[in-house]
């Protein structure tokens, strides 16, 4: 199935009084590990991008001083590899920016297909 919402998989735990867990993944084996566990379980799936993982994934080996073109394309790149998983799994699958640093960075992840959620409200999604 498509990307969802992370809203819709907190509103469940709140309305249902369960725990979800989000996973930082800063490499594509790591996103299918990580929804490939959360099938066994039939369990939805929060995978998480941090900043300096984007840039990371965007090429940067020295990602503590990624550029902003870097973030951009490791945001792209873990989006695309969490959406291809995503598209043939049975379960939701939410991909989410944890911690972003600046407003430049959120931008860069939400153009990677990224949501961003504030206070269990969704802010932004594309």
């Amino acid at each position: 199935m498509p990307l969802v919402p992370m809203k819709a998989i907190l509103d469940a735990t709140e309305k249902y009084n369960y725990a979800q867990g989000a996973f930082n993944v800063n490499a594509v084996c790591q996103a299918k590990a990580v929804i490939e566990v959360h099938e066994m379980f039939r369990s939805a799936a929060i995978l998480q991008g941090a900043d300096l993982a984007n840039a990371f994934m965007g090429g940067r080996t020295d990602f503590a001083n990624g550029t902003l073109e870097d973030k951009k394309k490791g945001a792209l790149n873990i989006a695309n590899a969490v959406k291809k998983y995503a598209e043939t799994s049975p379960i939701p699958v939410a991909l989410h920016l944890d911690h972003g640093k600046n407003m430049e960075s959120c931008v860069a992840a939400i153009a990677g297909g990224v949501h961003l959620c504030y206070d269990r409200r969704l802010v932004s999604a594309l």
